[in-house]
């Protein structure tokens, strides 16, 4: 009998961590709408329309909630086009996003989401004693993996972006979405 317990308690030690939440879906969104799915943690998935693409985002479902970033933070470079964006925003170039599986990191939790943003600020001040006490592993956070799968391209009028590369944006966008560590 022993040996059986220790065979298991050997067993338990070498399996490593217990394997993490996933959960996937499936959407297309059309030029200039929107997307929203309810994820199992009861957080939202959004697609919100921008000029010429979208812009992700991930938030608690309650409404108040959502004055608290909860991904921003989390998706470096903070003052520059990073993963939330499927759009022309910074750049001028609305196709280049479409084109790569887009890995954005979120916090579950407003406690979570508030102590990046003090990471920011000290970093941001240069304090980069304080900023360590804030910062956390990636490890910590949700995150969501976005797939574009096929798209169309539609050409409109005019676009708000100083210097766009053509006069095209993306239409009836199919994706695919994974999220884990939830």
């Amino acid at each position: 009998m022993n040996m059986v317990a220790l065979l298991i308690a050997t067993g338990m030690l070498f399996s490593g961590p217990s394997p993490k939440k996933t959960f996937s879906f499936s959407g297309t969104v059309g030029y200039g709408e929107k997307f929203a799915k309810t994820l199992p943690n009861g957080f939202v998935f959004n697609l919100t329309p921008s000029d010429c693409g979208w812009i992700m985002n991930v938030h608690p479902a309650d409404l108040n909630a959502q004055d608290q970033d909860y991904v921003w933070p989390e998706n470096p470079p903070i003052r520059n086009k990073n993963q939330l964006f499927l759009d022309d925003e910074y750049d001028g170039d609305w196709e280049l996003p479409l084109k790569h599986p887009h890995t954005i990191f979120f916090a579950k939790a407003a406690g979570q989401a508030k102590r990046q943003l003090a990471w920011i600020d000290a970093m941001d001040r240069g304090d980069y004693e304080l900023a360590k006490k804030f910062d956390s592993p990636e490890s910590a956070f949700g995150k969501l993996v976005f797939k574009v799968i096929a798209y169309h391209k539609q050409k409109v009028q005019q676009k708000i972006v100083a210097d766009p590369k053509n006069s095209y944006c993306a239409d009836d966008l199919s994706f695919r979405v994974t999220v884990s560590n939830f």
